[in-house]
């Protein structure tokens, strides 16, 4: 939702003049889908199953228990010791980072290297398109793999490297080649 979201408005603002100032507008765009989309669960989504014939469902399970506070606090508690955990904590950190980073400076780089501010917004949704496809994919071969995240997560770290070269490379006057690298570094990058 957050993805159709961005793109939207990015193609909306794309063919028009607008100021940097405006892109902040982009999280309102955000909110009104999210507002949407929480309305629209509220009115269809039962708090239970739906019934079906010939099927029995007890809600909730049966001798389905839920942990105790000294339990939880156990478990807790050997989730922050466990250096895995942060681990993967500053990586995700430091990707959303480079994430922002990028897309917010994006916009203003084609600007500078000399491509309009609507040409800059639509080759900026690039980015979060070719970034759902990524993690999706990502997904996939990871579950081909017997759920073996660390060899795709390390193709995608140095495919993003590499990819965050040649975008800087790219001329901004290539404008189909500015969206292929834009792409790729999404891609990589989600």
């Amino acid at each position: 939702m957050f993805i159709f979201g961005l793109v939207l408005f990015c193609l909306i603002c794309s063919g028009q003049e607008w100021s940097a100032r405006v892109w902040s507008g982009l999280f309102w765009a955000h909110a009104a889908l999210f507002a949407l989309l929480g309305l629209a669960i509220y009115r269809f989504i039962q708090p239970k199953p739906p019934a079906v014939p010939g099927v029995t469902v007890s809600w909730p399970r049966p001798g389905a228990t839920a942990p105790e506070s000294g339990e939880r606090s156990r478990l807790y508690r050997r989730m922050f010791v466990n250096p895995a955990f942060w681990i993967m904590c500053t990586g995700y950190l430091l990707l959303s980072i480079i994430r922002y980073t990028f897309w917010g400076w994006s916009v203003d780089y084609l600007v500078q290297a000399g491509a309009a501010i609507g040409t800059a917004a639509a080759i900026s949704a690039i980015l979060p398109l070719f970034g759902s496809a990524g993690s999706i994919t990502a997904g996939w071969v990871s579950d081909r793999l017997s759920a073996r995240r660390g060899p795709v997560l390390t193709i995608l770290c140095g495919a993003l490297t590499l990819s965050f070269y040649g975008f800087c490379r790219v001329p901004a006057t290539e404008t189909v080649w500015l969206v292929v690298a834009l792409g790729i570094v999404g891609f990589t990058l989600y």
